[in-house]
């Protein structure tokens, strides 16, 4: 990474025993740096992804997830003929056992 943080592992193979030529060792150097750009990329769109469908307190899934899986859940319900069960649940006073408990 940027950082110096391992993100993988690249290996390269040769038919005889050898280090790498200083052509391979660029080729190298150049394809591990964009390799890592790629990955720290993906990596941030897929926080970025969570972040947005996940609430920031508790990890649990919010409610642009849950509209999204609703969705998909009706469509498929009416592609196969099938049913749709949505089960909602409301804990009353949850706000005092989170500031009395705390929230772990």
């Amino acid at each position: 990474s940027h950082q110096g943080a391992v993100l993988g592992v690249f290996a390269m193979y040769s038919m005889t025993v050898r280090e790498p030529t200083e052509a391979e060792t660029r080729l190298i150097d150049f394809t591990t740096r964009i390799a890592g750009i790629a990955i720290e990329r993906k990596l941030a769109e897929d926080q970025i992804h969570f972040m947005a469908n996940h609430d920031v307190l508790t990890g649990l899934p919010n409610r642009a997830l849950l509209e999204d899986r609703l969705s998909q859940a009706l469509l498929y319900a009416q592609r196969y003929e099938r049913w749709v069960t949505v089960v909602f649940i409301d804990l009353d006073n949850f706000k005092l056992v989170n500031d009395t408990l705390g929230h772990n």
